[in-house]
């Protein structure tokens, strides 16, 4: 056996404390250079003003790196302060060596990879990231390390300064007591007995911490916006501490009637408007869900931006002919929290409804409610089938088929990361359209405006490249649309179909007014109907959980459901728009907005007159933001009792 000499055997006893100290101080400040790596790649969406506030977010992340760094290295901290002597083995001493490098650079790998990603999220990866991407091949993802090749080379300089810093961490001083037994064994159980006790404190957050554990939620108290909150943060400590799917807690803000009547989620649409109540009664509905379909890409909608064309044509074009809610958001960041938005009314809220214990619970949705009048469906989405969870959840809320890039069968059109084309897959969409029974309801998935941002060989050059890589994306996907409607003219079914198109989420582009905490949520939202019944441009404000009651007013459904959104064409409801993200509210009503948590306001801004968000009114408009906390309060009130009870369901009398 492999023994270090007596001199090797004094220092490794002498300095085993504070070799190691010196080694995680070494991981600390390599995720102290990692922030600052997020802060210097995300600049433009953090709206940091003040070096004050850097400050506080480099000081307040101290906490959170260091729980993290002691979370990922246990197997580093138990095989370093066991108090026996064939800790002085040189195969052992070696073996801990190499773990410490190892999962260090994973999480350098992690964190650094994470700052890429934010920018299509806007927080920081949890848990749910395994499960949301479950069933894609992994290799898909090797592309990034090309795409953000920058990244890529500050993680491997890292781990090398990393491994460098290593190797300066041995010391050369002894003491001869140390050899005696006596010594040996009671200052390495006293430093073993330190050693855990000052870990377990850094791993909850501080010995002394009232908040222990530290949660991701305390994170907000060194920012003053919510996407800064992620730059506080860590991916390691993100991923660990959400590890077990989050559960809702009951609230009480209000009697349960109180809350209903402050946000109503209980409807009886055939008691609302009228004139608008029934119009298209028995017309079908097809719901087209465009990846990554930002407000920011419609010219129609940027008017007010000298020279801004943007890059929808088809888009612009069709919105002359269409009624389109200009001031509409998304209620998610990622794609697998649209489809409960848009079908069920069920927004992301802390958690991805899909993820959450609660995605079991029975639902109302378009395609279910539908049934009962008579209506067919289908979901179609290019990808392959099982990806993103959408076949088994589109099974559970009702739809009859589901078409995905097996029924599509041929693979020479696949993209080689996501799908099928958008082009081709969309055009296969409205032939299947044909076979199915009218009336029918029916909602296509698109994916080609997803990252890695590849279009057709045969169509490279053919749409503006734009600043960013996805934009020739967005030219390709609304040249796809173009041609899906001039197909579905020459079907039958055409005319007597209400169109609805909606993104699945937005993401922040290059102009200024869509990097703040609400720009990032802003879609369109556009309904066109063939028969010319409907055209205009609508203010009010919209969210996708309004989708699924505005759709059932049109088509008559007179029977009562429960949902979270309301009917756009109802002028006497509560019209909001309600945002989750990091456990951070945000909530939208006329031009106001309200940043939300720990059960209090910390924000308000008028969105009209300062639509970069860079006045909080808080102190001066009091009156105000009280009155839009109390509803914000009964929405999330009735979301999270509802879905605790299984209650989102009114049963057939």
């Amino acid at each position: 056996m492999n023994i270090v000499s007596g001199h090797q055997r004094k220092t490794i006893q002498q300095t085993t404390a504070v070799r190691l100290v010196e080694r995680l101080g070494i991981v600390l400040l390599i995720y102290t250079l990692m922030r600052l790596v997020f802060f210097f790649y995300n600049k433009d969406l953090l709206q940091l003003d003040e070096s004050f506030s850097i400050f506080k977010i480099f000081w307040g992340g101290i906490q959170f790196d260091i729980s993290a760094i002691l979370y990922t290295n246990i197997p580093v901290l138990f095989l370093s302060i066991l108090p026996f002597r064939f800790r002085d083995n040189a195969l052992y001493q070696k073996v801990c060596k190499w773990l410490f490098l190892v999962i260090n650079s994973i999480c350098i790998i992690i964190n650094i990879a994470d700052i890429g990603y934010y920018r299509f999220t806007f927080r920081r990866t949890t848990s749910s990231f395994f499960s949301e991407f479950s069933n894609e091949n992994p290799l898909n993802f090797m592309r990034m390390i090309w795409d953000f090749r920058l990244l890529t080379f500050l993680a491997v300089v890292l781990i090398v300064l990393m491994a460098f810093l290593y190797k300066r961490t041995l010391s050369t001083k002894e003491k001869y007591w140390v050899r005696k037994p006596y010594a040996y064994y009671g200052t390495n159980i006293l430093w073993m007995f330190f050693a855990v006790i000052f870990s377990v404190g850094g791993l909850r957050g501080g010995i002394l911490n009232t908040d222990r554990p530290i949660t991701l939620i305390k994170a907000s108290e060194y920012v003053e916006k919510p996407q800064q909150r992620a730059m506080v943060l860590n991916t390691p400590f993100s991923l660990i501490r959400t590890a077990k799917k989050s559960v809702l807690q009951p609230i009480s803000y209000f009697s349960e009637k109180e809350a209903e009547k402050i946000y109503p989620v209980v409807q009886q649409l055939s008691k609302d408007r009228q004139e608008l109540f029934g119009k298209y009664k028995g017309r079908n509905v097809v719901i087209l869900i465009w990846e990554s379909f930002a407000r920011e890409w419609v010219g129609n909608l940027n008017t007010d931006i000298p020279g801004y064309k943007g890059y929808t044509p088809f888009i612009d074009s069709l919105s002359n002919f269409s009624y389109v809610y200009t001031n509409a958001y998304a209620n998610g960041q990622i794609s697998i929290d649209a489809i409960p938005s848009i079908m069920t009314t069920i927004p992301h809220v802390g958690t991805s409804f899909v993820l959450s214990n609660y995605s079991g619970n029975k639902l109302n949705s378009i395609p279910q409610l539908l049934k009962s009048e008579g209506y067919t469906s289908a979901f179609f989405h290019g990808a392959e089938n099982g990806s993103m969870g959408f076949l088994p959840f589109s099974c559970q809320i009702g739809f009859d088929r589901y078409y995905g890039a097996t029924e599509f069968g041929d693979n020479s059109l696949y993209d080689g990361h996501w799908g099928i084309w958008d082009m081709p897959f969309l055009e296969y969409t409205s032939r299947q359209l044909d076979t199915l029974q009218q009336p029918f309801v029916a909602s296509a998935f698109t994916v080609t405006s997803h990252h890695p941002y590849n279009i057709p060989a045969e169509c490279k050059g053919k749409y503006p490249e734009g600043e960013l890589p996805m934009m020739k994306c967005i030219g390709y996907t609304d040249d796809a649309l173009r041609n899906f409607f001039n197909t579905a003219k020459q079907s039958s079914w055409y005319e007597n179909t209400l169109f609805i198109i909606v993104a699945d989420h937005s993401i922040p582009g290059v102009l200024p007014q869509y990097k703040t905490s609400a720009g990032a949520y802003r879609i369109p939202i556009i309904i066109f109907d063939p028969q010319g019944g409907l055209i205009g441009r609508d203010s009010t404000l919209a969210q996708q959980i309004d989708i699924m009651p505005t759709v059932l007013n049109l088509l008559g459904y007179e029977k009562p459901f429960i949902s979270f959104g309301q009917d756009l064409m109802n002028p006497d409801k509560p019209h909001i728009a309600v945002m989750n993200r990091d456990d951070n509210f945000q909530m939208i009503r006329n031009d106001s907005l309200i940043l939300f948590r720990n059960d209090k306001v910390y924000g308000l801004y008028d969105l009209t007159a300062d639509p970069e968000q860079k006045n909080n009114l808080l102190d001066l408009q009091k009156d105000k933001a009280e009155s839009l906390e109390k509803m914000l309060k009964a929405f999330i009130q009735s979301y999270n009792n509802r879905l605790i009870r299984n209650d989102l369901t009114i049963a057939e009398q």
